[in-house]
């Protein structure tokens, strides 16, 4: 809280001061997919998209992500929808982004999956769970991830949650997030969005 004079009510000093409510925001915090993520963006993208006409074929080897922006691009964006759809102007604080994902144990080190796990990992906002997969299919990443969306969404820990996919599988968990009175917000690749979400 913060106090300034002016609106005629005396503290104990005799001096004026108005009561300005402490500035709240809005709690954000950010699921990643980053299976889905590595297929769409990194591995298997069309020969003829706006993506790869851009950047090329492989433009892995030539460019980096800042996955630091990613937090930064998504909220503003939120931002933005959020007053245009309702007025909507709290301040959006991104407290968490938390990706699941999973990789094969003998993955090479100069992998771009493996480079893609590492490069959040070392990056404070970003709390990577990296599972081991043992067989042909990955096993417990989307569970994993629909269990911490609505665990944190039951403590308290998000106003809004913002779910990276284009998986359909998190439908359910969506639906659910809401009930216990959360927005849930979908980011996506056009190109690797299921139609249901």
């Amino acid at each position: 809280a913060s106090f300034g004079v002016g609106d005629g009510a005396e503290t104990p000093t005799g001096r004026n001061f108005v009561y300005q409510a402490p500035v709240s925001s809005t709690k954000v915090q950010i699921f990643i997919d980053g299976t889905w993520l590595y297929y769409s963006l990194i591995h298997g993208r069309e020969r003829h998209d706006p993506f790869t006409d851009r950047f090329g074929p492989n433009p892995w080897r030539q460019h980096a992500i800042e996955w630091a922006s990613l937090s930064r691009i998504i909220a503003k964006d939120l931002q933005s929808q959020l007053a245009v759809q309702n007025g909507y102007e709290l301040p959006l604080e991104v407290v968490r982004c938390t990706a699941f994902t999973s990789m094969r144990e003998d993955t090479p080190s100069e992998s771009e999956r493996r480079k893609m796990i590492d490069d959040m990992t070392q990056l404070p906002i970003f709390d990577v769970t990296a599972l081991t997969t043992d067989g042909p299919q990955e096993k417990c990443v989307d569970i994993s991830l629909a269990v911490s969306m609505l665990y944190n969404a039951v403590v308290g820990a998000y106003d809004i949650a913002v779910i990276l996919t284009g998986d359909k599988d998190f439908i359910p968990a969506m639906e659910k997030t809401r009930t216990i009175g959360k927005r849930v917000a979908l980011c996506s690749i056009r190109s690797s969005c299921n139609r249901y979400l």
